[in-house]
């Protein structure tokens, strides 16, 4: 909890992520992500760069309803779960890849 509200932008998860690889560390030794920091611990670390994500194209059969080029936008008929975007649970079937 310390590592994730002195980072901007980093979830709980992800830096328990960090911990468990060995990224931070307490006073240059590598503790479990349920370290209790004590006063005058110096926790040290640095954020790996993101991994790249391989967001290919892929056929998806879908229905197009309705396009229209002046205000990009297009209306679709999926009768099956599309996510919109990647996640990290999902790279396939989502309306970027298409």
């Amino acid at each position: 909890m310390v590592v994730s509200s002195h980072i901007e932008s980093c979830s709980r998860s992800f830096a328990g992520d960090l911990i468990r690889k060995g990224v931070v560390s307490v006073h240059g030794s590598t503790r479990k992500s349920g370290y209790r920091v004590k006063p005058g611990d110096l926790i040290t670390g640095c954020i790996p760069p993101p991994e790249p994500v391989d967001c290919a194209p892929e056929p998806i059969d879908i229905d197009v309803v309705y396009e229209d080029n002046d205000i990009i936008g297009l209306l679709v008929y999926y009768n099956d779960i599309i996510v919109l975007f990647t996640t990290m649970m999902s790279f396939t079937k989502t309306m970027i890849s298409l």
